[in-house]
């Protein structure tokens, strides 16, 4: 969120961890990220820190609330197409290989990010 530019001026006092879907897809970009839980985390922050900085109700809240929800449908989704075990020793306890022990491609990242 480029606060300053929209005069947010009360934002960072708000909001104490910022994050954008285009400093997600930097992030991606950039192999930034340790595992898929970890891009995850930052996915929901955007939507939290929206819910947190507009107030309840308001159309921004609503629209954060609702790409929440469809963002962890698809991504629970994703978790079982792809058979993504949980609680390996990544961060946010995902690995990144499939029950089968088969690493998730960089094709199937980016066709899981298309598809939402």
């Amino acid at each position: 969120v480029d606060w300053k530019a929209l005069g947010l001026y009360d934002y960072p006092q708000i909001i104490k961890k910022p994050m954008d879907l285009g400093t997600i897809k930097k992030n991606v970009t950039a192999r930034k990220y340790t595992s898929i839980a970890e891009a995850a985390e930052d996915v929901r922050l955007v939507w939290t820190n929206c819910m947190t900085y507009n107030a309840d109700g308001s159309d921004f809240f609503m629209l954060a609330k609702t790409l929440n929800k469809k963002w962890d449908e698809k991504f629970a989704k994703y978790l079982v197409d792809y058979q993504v075990e949980t609680g390996g020793s990544g961060a946010g306890g995902l690995a990144t290989t499939t029950s089968a022990g088969e690493k998730i491609s960089l094709d199937d990242k980016r066709a899981f990010a298309k598809s939402l």
